[in-house]
């Protein structure tokens, strides 16, 4: 059966400043009443906050059956700190774009260089940059953009110190998050999948 999974990610917000701007984020999204005030155990692996009693202002389109009901195991994890968001799909496909030129790399650039670099940004408390292979220009991975060749509309990996992950929500209204990333001045990247 497995679980779904919506990652909402706040890109330009630095290290310094994501502990202020995630405090600001999560209390707009409590006086929004989509989540609960109090954190519990309803989220996969760990600590979160429950859909709170206007969560359907944050939904699109309602689950399969037609309702806007939550399932039992479900919930919204906040993640502040240095984090790697991942889509499960195969890597064989993922792309990556330079934020200087927009020039797509290579094939194989993917695995070859992003991925080794990921794991130095991520060991060097978010700080490693890439070079293109077009304009030649050093920018720090967290500017990088992925994409999958061959499925439309998804983010395979996306770097940040702030996001939100929702478990088994309905599809929710990008517009909506988009509000709360401009009120926090950074961009947003959405990610959904299946575990």
């Amino acid at each position: 059966m497995g679980d779904y999974y919506q990652n909402i990610i706040f890109p330009d917000v630095s290290l310094d400043s994501a502990s202020n701007r995630g405090d600001l984020l999560l209390s707009g999204l409590q006086e929004a009443g989509i989540v609960e005030r109090e954190s519990d155990d309803n989220v996969l692996g760990g600590r979160g906050y429950a859909p709170g009693p206007n969560f359907n202002d944050a939904l699109e389109t309602c689950h399969r059956d037609g309702t806007r009901a939550m399932p039992s195991v479900c919930g919204m994890e906040f993640k502040c700190g240095i984090s790697v968001w991942c889509a499960a799909v195969s890597g064989e496909h993922v792309r990556c774009r330079c934020p200087q030129c927009f020039a797509d790399q290579v094939a194989g650039y993917f695995e070859a260089t992003y991925l080794p670099s990921l794991e130095l940004w991520y060991a060097n408390n978010g700080a490693h940059v890439l070079n293109c292979q077009a304009c030649l220009t050093s920018s720090d991975v967290s500017r990088w953009t992925t994409w999958h060749s061959e499925i439309a509309n998804i983010v395979p990996f996306a770097v940040g110190f702030l996001g939100l992950t929702f478990w088994n929500w309905a599809k929710l209204e990008r517009s909506r998050f988009e509000k709360f990333g401009e009120s926090i001045g950074s961009r947003v990247i959405y990610q959904y999948g299946k575990l």
